[in-house]
This record gives structure tokens, sequence and C-alpha cells, in this order.
């Protein structure tokens, strides 16, 4: 029924071109009838602020479930990796968690990582922006993402980023934000959609450690990401609305 009634339909909006593609063999959709508007951000909260981004230590950030599947334990391991002072370096994890063992597992590992390991939970929208604009670096080394609005909004307060380069992210990332500072670790072979082949993690932890020594090392530059903000996602959303009409 659900597949009859989105052939049904004028037009689908994705997030981006790879997106574009499943939709169109998932639903056998003619390709010309999916279009691509991205995603938005608020850009009136997340902003730089100034000041808040003190030398010492470099921080790094991420944001998200504390979970496995997000990449959190190869995170923590690929810290450790990294060839810096100590007290040079600290990560914060901000978000909550569904599986208490899970989580526990993930504590455990990060108390014995040599650098400092801070656990935020979950945090308000006002915290998150501090969060972002305390920070260096923003890391997501998911396994599975569709398109993670949280890179825009860390890129929007002034972070560089590192991420796994899933399907359809660095398209559209390179598309939209020009000489935006990612950096894109090739993600380790997967058996399932978001279950890594374990022999594969120490190679992509390895990666990953590279990535974030890079981007943490790289001088800090201005990036304009207002292109993918929720007033210009309107504008997409309605202009494609209008063209579709006329």
């Amino acid at each position: 029924r659900i597949a009859a009634a989105v052939r049904s339909l004028d037009g689908v909006m994705a997030l981006h071109e790879a997106q574009k593609a499943e939709i169109a063999e998932l639903f056998d959709l003619p390709a010309d009838r999916i279009r691509v508007v991205g995603t938005g951000y608020n850009s009136q909260e997340f902003a730089p602020r100034a000041g808040l981004r003190a030398a010492h230590p470099l921080r790094v950030l991420y944001v998200g479930k504390i979970c496995r599947a997000k990449g959190v334990e190869s995170l923590i391991r690929a810290i450790g990796l990294l060839p810096l002072d100590p007290q040079a370096v600290e990560l914060r994890l901000v978000g909550g968690y569904s599986d208490q063992g899970q989580y526990d597992r993930i504590v455990e590992l990060a108390g014995g990582c040599r650098f400092p390991v801070v656990f935020g939970g979950r945090v308000s929208q006002d915290d998150l922006v501090l969060s972002y604009n305390r920070s260096h670096v923003f890391v997501l080394p998911s396994f599975f993402e569709g398109l993670p609005l949280v890179v825009v909004e860390a890129l929007a307060c002034g972070c560089k980023v590192v991420v796994t380069d899933l399907p359809g992210i660095r398209p559209w990332i390179e598309k939209s934000i020009a000489n935006a500072p990612v950096w894109y670790v090739e993600p380790p072979a997967m058996r399932n959609a978001d279950e890594p082949v374990p022999d594969s993690l120490p190679a992509f932890e390895k990666r990953l450690a590279t990535a974030l020594e890079q981007a943490l090392c790289a001088p800090s530059g201005p990036c304009d990401v207002t292109g993918l903000s929720w007033d210009a996602l309107a504008e997409r959303m309605l202009h494609l609305c209008r063209s579709d009409v006329s």
C-alpha cells in the first residue's frame, strides 16, 4: 500500500544523491521525479560565539547516541593512538544511551584511555551550542548514517570535522559547503547495515586517529554554511513546489 502510494506522488524530496538512487530503486520511481533538497539547520542558534575556544587543551567532541554502532568504541581506541601529550587533548562524548550493558563497557573502555574522556550525557540545545563552540574538532565515526545534521551544526559553530566517508555524505558536503574543513575516513568492512567486520576495525581506528591528528593540527578557517539553513532549505522546497505546479 505504501509503495503504491509513493509511486503516485507528483514528486519526492531526498537528502542526497545516494538516497535518491535508493528511493528510485526501492519504489521503482523515475529519477526525474525525485529531487535532492538536503537538510537544514537552525542558523539563529548554531553560530560562532567568541571567546569560548581555549587554546589548551584541544577538545574533540562527539554528539550522538553512546553506542557501538555509532563508532564510539572505535573513537575511544583511536584517540588512544594519537601521538600527542595526554594532557593536550580531551574527548567529550555528548548524548544518551539505550543499552546499559553496552554503555557500561564504553565507560570502562574510556577509563583505560590515556587521554581524558568526559561523558556529558544529554544536554539542552543551548548547552549543545556551547559544546560545539568550546571544541576544536567534531568527530562522527558512525558505521551508518543518513545525512548527519550534527556535521553542519559543528561547522556552523567553527569546528573542524572528522567523519566516516559514508555514501552520500562527501558529495553533498563538497557541493553544498565550499572549502569545508572536513576530513573523511574510509569506513571498515561491513557485514550488515551498521555492523563492522571485527578484523577490519584496527585499520579503521588507525585511519581515524590519523584524520583526528591532522584536523587537530590544522589551522581553523571560516566556513560559510548559511546555504544549509532552515530558510535556505525552505526556499529550495518552495522553489520545487512552484516549479512542479507551473
